[in-house]
């Protein structure tokens, strides 16, 4: 019966439901008021952009002429009126934020970039509704922080500004899993905000549930017809993955030369060539579509490169020129999002590839670029994948999806289209920021050890704490010294002391003997992560690297007759005028004849 009752669970203490109240009120009720806000939020943003979209749709095409550079112009006089000369970052701001302690998400920049952020949108250029909507996702959290510091002052920061982002994306995309992924994976290349997950997955609901009750919950991207994928169609899709992996690598490098040519030389001469390109680019779609709807963020261009009939020259055309006009904006200081810029573009480019191929169907090879191209541009992989399933309706893309997003994650390389993502790696088993202090790491484990006074410009460091509870492992914590005595140092030792003993039985290095005992007498003790305890082991070890390898010790002669093993004259005692390292002299052996021998040997023959 005892055996039982040591799998039922325990009845939990006051302590312990007090802080199981405490954790439930600042990560779930925060987290889905603020996710709730980022989602009204996006949708008032979504619908002045839509609506000012609306009004150029009625105009003639001359109109994708003036728009877009006129919108340039009053993104930048609203930047520097309203947001008192911010800069027109979106999206980066959450992450610098979330990499960063300190700083204010909100006020005049907030309201300066998001009115500019409408007036550009609205005009036809070719950004993305996410960025604004990921910045109004994380203020919102900030603002909640920083406006009830005796409710929510002690939490994490990046809590709040993960909940935030993941209900702006999750409402102005409908899709709540793409919203939670997207705000943990794309802070870091390689790795997630583990931590931030339950937050993320609370906000994206809350914002995506928000939204849906104004506008509704209807895919963005409805995909009609047969959606099965065959083993062949698999092939192709890791195609597909690595021409948008050379696509968006592409796009990253001209990307990042527009981020440049933003800060340099005057502003008018920036926005005149920035106007000029942008007028004639969106001249260039609008004719090659022929259609409206297609200027702005590109949703109705998405859903062209789904339809049938569509001439490569036009996908061409389009590709090429929303990519140019993407860039461009980005020069002229154009605030948005780059996620819907690179959605459009892996749907023309996987249509592309279809159509070069002979391919059957229309909605496969789209679907794929739109994972391949945007998991590769930001780096998030498992988000694209995850867009692709919750915009389209078909959850039958996500395996072809998956290996293209691979391909192209891998033809990537090291670029991104943000600058501020941390590129994490894995140092001895764990996962770590490359931006994240290691002073004191074991490289054997990739554990904090507690080390002595070290020398050569080593550094001393604490044992790593807890994951979570902020408390150091026992089986690293060092005991508390008695009073009036100094701490005994440990020394955390790299070298391979088992491999040194056995080159030593060998017959290379030091002499077995003395060297052996050496090692025994000075490291009292050797545990399993090579921590080393002992009087002075800096110093001690130091000197012993600093003395010169003795010659190898000489067998001793065998006794007459006698077949010693292979190998047995290495570990034979030393010579008789070698002196111990420790304790008194050997002393001296009875030679042959000596009358105080109790036991005489005679090897004479008869």
């Amino acid at each position: 019966m005892d055996y039982v009752w040591r799998f039922l669970p325990s009845t939990p203490d006051p302590e312990e439901l007090k802080e199981l109240g405490r954790a439930t009120r600042e990560v779930l009720l925060v987290s889905a008021l603020v996710g709730a806000l980022a989602g009204l939020a996006a949708f008032l943003f979504d619908w002045g952009v839509f609506e000012m979209l609306h009004l150029f749709r009625e105009f003639p095409v001359w109109t994708a002429a003036i728009g877009p550079p006129l919108g340039l112009v009053a993104a930048h006089v609203i930047l520097r009126t309203v947001g008192g000369g911010a800069s027109p970052s979106t999206s980066d701001e959450y992450l610098k934020r979330f990499h960063q302690e300190g700083g204010v998400l909100g006020g005049k920049p907030l309201r300066g970039r998001i009115l500019a952020s409408i007036v550009s949108l609205g005009t036809g250029n070719m950004l993305g509704l996410e960025g604004p909507a990921i910045y109004l996702g994380a203020s919102a959290g900030s603002t909640v922080q920083r406006r009830l510091p005796r409710l929510f002052g002690r939490i994490d920061h990046r809590l709040l500004l993960v909940a935030g982002a993941a209900g702006g994306v999750a409402a102005v995309f409908r899709a709540p899993a793409t919203g939670a992924i997207f705000a943990i994976e794309s802070p870091y290349q390689g790795d997630l905000a583990h931590s931030s997950l339950l937050p993320a997955l609370i906000g994206a609901s809350t914002g995506y549930v928000t939204f849906s009750i104004i506008v509704g919950n209807e895919p963005l991207f409805p995909v009609q017809g047969a959606t099965d994928v065959l083993v062949p169609q698999l092939g192709v899709a890791l195609l597909v993955g690595a021409l948008a992996g050379l696509v968006a690598r592409w796009g990253a490098s001209a990307l990042a030369l527009a981020k440049r040519l933003s800060t340099r030389g005057p502003d008018w001469r920036r926005l005149l060539l920035s106007g000029l390109v942008v007028s004639g680019t969106s001249v260039a779609v609008r004719l090659a579509a022929d259609t409206p709807g297609v200027l702005g963020p590109g949703y109705g261009l998405v859903n062209w490169a789904l339809e049938d009939n569509r001439a490569i020259w036009a996908l061409v055309v389009i590709l090429v020129a929303r990519n140019l006009g993407t860039a461009a904006a980005v020069a002229g200081g154009a605030p948005g999002g780059l996620f819907v810029p690179l959605v459009v573009a892996g749907a023309l480019l996987g249509r592309l590839t279809g159509e070069l191929i002979g391919a059957d169907s229309t909605t496969l090879f789209p679907v794929i670029g739109i994972a391949a191209v945007l998991g590769a541009g930001y780096r998030v992989p498992l988000a694209a994948v995850m867009f692709v399933a919750e915009t389209t309706g078909r959850p039958g893309f996500v395996v072809p999806g998956l290996l293209a997003a691979v391909a192209a994650e891998l033809m990537m390389g090291n670029h991104s289209f943000t600058a501020y993502q941390k590129k994490a790696q894995l140092v001895a088993g764990s996962r770590r920021s490359r931006s994240s202090p290691s002073r004191g790491t074991d490289p054997m484990t990739g554990e904090l050890r507690t080390v002595g006074p070290a020398s050569d410009g080593a550094e001393a460091a604490s044992p790593a704490p807890q994951r979570g509870t902020g408390e150091t492992p026992a089986s690293s914590a060092t005991p508390a010294p008695a009073t009036g005595e100094t701490p005994r140092p440990k020394l955390v030792d790299q070298r391979n002391d088992t491999s040194e003993i056995q080159q030593l039985a060998t017959g290379g290095g030091r002499q077995a003997t003395g060297e052996v005992r050496h090692l025994t007498g000075e490291m009292r003790a050797i545990t399993g992560q090579g921590q080393v305890e002992g009087p002075a082991p800096v110093e001690a070890a130091k000197a012993r690297d600093d003395q010169p390898p003795l010659p190898p010790a000489a067998p001793p002669p065998a006794l007459p007759g006698e077949v010693l093993p292979r190998g047995a004259r290495q570990w034979a005692a030393p010579r008789d005028d070698a002196e111990p390292p420790f304790g008194p002299p050997r002393p001296e052996a009875p030679k042959d004849g000596d009358p105080d021998d109790p036991f005489p040997l005679d090897f004479g023959g008869d």
